[in-house]
């Protein structure tokens, strides 16, 4: 058994050793204590490290900044090989082991050794400001580069690459973006990479890892040996419990292998990965609805100056409505009473607030002349301009309304009106509705949307 030692890190290099020769040892800033650390941020008697039946016990001494233990924070703890220790952020020790006369090749060994379990200062505040990046970043093909661009160059991998999934998780490969390999037509096992390792992560859903000399037993695939890979990492991009991508990279070279800090960085890139790439992806929604919605405005807008400019009377008013096609599980049709004199589609004018807002104005309209409030937007049937009716049921020509139609489906059945001057609704078979209609221009529209109403019927 070596000789117990604190090694002192600054990044990834050892900077001062300190044999633990006696059974206790004071550390801090202050010049009495066994170990001394010159730095603002460690306490004038930080902690102690002491020998008890074999064992190094760690104890910090009520410190300001804390003692911590590979990361988390501790009062004491009985130390082992690699442990990673902290005096407050500026401080960091590593409990090690060597031999009391150890050869300059074994010396060298521990130095990488101490390496591969710690992540650079520098390596995290590039983590850091990457994330950020990734994340605010709305273009797919740009998320695609940087994260591949980053992680190689922070693990060093010789190759890699990242593409994205569909929505049943199969791999879209004319998406994948790549580092220092060929993934053309890469649906066949004819390629380049690690397939059964790309499976294998697919399946188990979770990052795998693989080295050409492992030593847990695991088989080395046939394409590791073929390709002449020395160690391999591969993850589904995971988000909301679906794979949206798949990331992979692997190294060539002895020197280039994977270690600990590799998989840490690894997984941590996948995970912020996935979230960017699931930001993206609800950006393109949003532009693609907003476009949408700025074509219908515009159409609007087109359609309010043409009837401005028409040779309508001034003195005739001209009110916004807004209703909907309300379909159930039967295919029925949803028709209202108004007054109990006419029959028409559920709709109404809109509110103040809800200018420039008929889809609002259309829910609110059906709850309020039907009770339902279950309502499933379909798609908007289109508009057209009518005279109003009066309370008696007949046309009153000194009024003129622009009413926008939607297409709803509802799971409820059950028809309570809540208006009193709606004090009846029905659910009608759609070729009995135009004939029900009281108004000539709602039978004519109706008769126009008939072929969308049964096609959706069809697809439902």
């Amino acid at each position: 058994m070596g000789m117990k030692i604190l090694a002192q890190l600054e990044g990834t290099q050892v900077v001062r050793k300190f044999p633990l020769l006696k059974d206790s040892y004071s550390m801090g800033r202050s010049k009495e204590n066994d170990m001394v650390f010159e730095s603002p941020k460690v306490s004038r008697v930080h902690a102690r490290i002491y020998r008890e039946n074999g064992e190094f016990i760690l104890q910090d001494f009520n410190s300001t900044n804390y003692v911590f233990v590979n990361g988390a924070r501790v009062k004491q703890k009985s130390l082992e090989v690699n442990d990673r220790i902290q005096l407050s952020s500026e401080i960091t020790l590593l409990f090690s082991e060597e031999e009391e006369t150890p050869p300059e090749e074994t010396r060298t060994h521990t130095v990488l050794d101490i390496h591969k379990h710690f992540v650079h200062k520098d390596d995290m505040m590039r983590l850091r400001r990457v994330t950020k990046q990734i994340i605010s970043m709305h273009s797919l093909e740009d998320i695609l580069q940087n994260v591949l661009k980053e992680l190689t160059g922070l693990i060093g991998a010789d190759r890699g690459f990242i593409a994205l999934s569909d929505s049943q998780g199969q791999i879209m490969w004319r998406t994948a973006v790549a580092w220092q390999m060929s993934i053309a037509e890469q649906e066949t096992d004819d390629s380049r990479f690690s397939h059964s390792i790309l499976r294998e992560a697919l399946q188990s859903e979770g990052i795998v890892m693989r080295f050409n000399e492992d030593t847990s037993g695991t088989a080395i695939t046939h394409s590791m040996m073929s390709l002449r890979l020395y160690s391999v990492m591969c993850t589904p991009l995971l988000f909301g419990g679906k794979v949206v991508g798949v990331l992979y990279v692997d190294a060539r070279e002895v020197m280039h292998n994977f270690t600990e800090v590799s998989q840490f960085l690894f997984e941590f890139f996948a995970e912020h990965a996935a979230i960017a790439i699931a930001n993206a992806h609800r950006f393109r929604q949003l532009e693609a609805r907003s476009q949408h919605l700025q074509s219908k405005v515009n159409q609007l807008e087109k359609r309010v100056q043409e009837l401005e400019n028409s040779e309508t009377p001034a003195e005739t008013p001209l009110r916004y409505s807004a209703g909907g096609v309300v379909l159930n599980p039967s295919g029925e049709v949803l028709v209202v009473s108004q007054n109990g004199t006419s029959w028409s589609l559920p709709k109404g004018g809109l509110e103040p607030w809800e200018e420039g807002q008929p889809e609002i104005a259309a829910r609110r309209e059906i709850y309020e002349e039907s009770g339902i409030k279950q309502l499933q937007l379909l798609g908007t049937l289109g508009d057209y301009t009518r005279t109003a009716l009066g309370r008696d049921g007949q046309e009153d020509t000194t009024e003129r309304k622009h009413i926008t139609i939607f297409l709803f489906t509802t799971p409820d059945t059950e028809l309570r009106p809540v208006d009193a001057d709606n004090p009846e609704a029905r659910w009608v078979p759609t070729d009995e509705v135009a004939a029900l209609l009281t108004h000539p221009a709602d039978q004519a529209f109706f008769t126009s949307i008939l072929s969308q109403i049964k096609a959706q019927q069809v697809s439902s």
